[in-house]
């Protein structure tokens, strides 16, 4: 994207070797890119880089598929579901399910096992998405902390009933994560309604409104969950169209056409979003503050929560659905069949 002269005489030289004046008609060449938005209009022009193929990532057959490649020479035991695992790694590409199978074959041998187990592979598939286990040592008042945050990020998550189950919930630190809910989708998801992304908020939010509640201030461990906060918000409003306002519901190619009166426009309703968020994150935690107390404890008691866990704490409490009812179109037939003619 930058004018110097290297480049300038790499994409030059690039161009002539592909469409010069020798005839290359027994060559094909091939490339690959995760920028093609940042290549040279010019060799993406028709008889160069004309024809693309996007590869995006795989969906749960095509998991499913290359965890059988990956465990093709790896003894299992009869009890793991390849099924369930390709379910429980939405997102993921197939560089990181070899990763997760050579991590599991890695704890089976430590444990001197002979078959890779299930909790192999939950150990292995926390490790490539949580992090390595730090030898962070936190003082007894930022554990508590700690456990307080996850537990906000745990209670709006279970009870919200858009956002995706916690899998599991640990105050241990991991990479550079003091601790962290792990939430694994049962399907995957292409498309998200308003309500949806403000219900992704509200998790994001839930752990730095518990700190706010229980210990009246907030600390800098939610400055990863700002960022996204932000991520979010800007792209609702700038990309999704999805504003209140006339303005804002309207979006624009080109970031220079808005003027300075859209542009504060965009950003009010930037914040009123993350505003809405937290103000609906306030209230989950405040009404259900007998849960949060007992995530916490419980956090401060095992250190470590899993599914078994959240489901014996969140016993018979509803969960909450913000998305609105369907509008469908109600049409009477008459059930009396047409007269012969």
């Amino acid at each position: 994207s930058d004018n110097n002269s290297e480049r300038e005489q790499t994409l030059n030289q690039l161009l002539v070797e592909m469409d010069g004046f020798a005839s290359t008609d027994q060559v094909v060449v091939m490339a690959a890119s995760n920028l093609l938005e940042k290549l040279d209009p010019a060799l993406l022009r028709p008889g160069r880089f004309d024809r693309q193929v996007f590869v995006s990532p795989p969906d749960v057959g095509g998991r499913r598929s290359i965890l059988d490649v990956h465990t093709r020479n790896k003894p299992l035991r009869e009890d793991i579901d390849l099924d369930v695992i390709a379910q429980q790694t939405s997102g993921l590409t197939g560089a990181d399910l070899a990763n997760i199978c050579n991590e599991a074959a890695i704890r089976c041998v430590r444990r001197k096992g002979h078959a890779l187990s299930t909790e192999d592979f939950d150990a292995a598939l926390e490790r490539v998405v949580a992090g390595v286990q730090s030898s962070t040592t936190l003082n007894p008042h930022e554990r508590e902390v700690v456990a307080y945050h996850e537990a906000g990020h745990a209670l709006t998550r279970e009870l919200l009933a858009t956002a995706e189950h916690a899998h599991k919930i640990s105050i241990v630190p991991r990479g550079q994560a003091l601790g962290y809910v792990m939430n694994l989708p049962d399907e995957d998801s292409y498309l998200k309604t308003r309500e949806e992304l403000i219900d992704q908020l509200t998790v994001l939010l839930g752990g730095r409104v518990a700190e706010q509640v229980v210990f009246g201030a907030v600390t800098t461990g939610a400055a990863n969950d700002l960022q996204r906060v932000a991520e979010i918000t800007n792209a609702m409003v700038h990309i999704y169209g999805m504003g209140t306002s006339e303005v804002t519901s309207r979006t624009y190619v080109d970031a220079e056409q808005l003027s300075d009166l859209t542009r504060r426009i965009r950003d009010e309703e930037q914040q009123a979003l993350a505003f809405e968020a937290h103000r609906q994150a306030l209230d989950l935690i405040t009404s259900h503050r007998e849960l949060l107390e007992e995530f916490a404890q419980e956090l401060l008691r095992k250190e470590v929560l899993g599914r078994s866990d959240i489901d014996r704490i969140m016993d018979g409490v509803p969960r909450i659905d913000r998305r609105p009812a369907r509008n469908l179109r109600v049409v009477a037939v008459d059930p009396t069949p047409p007269a012969a003619s």
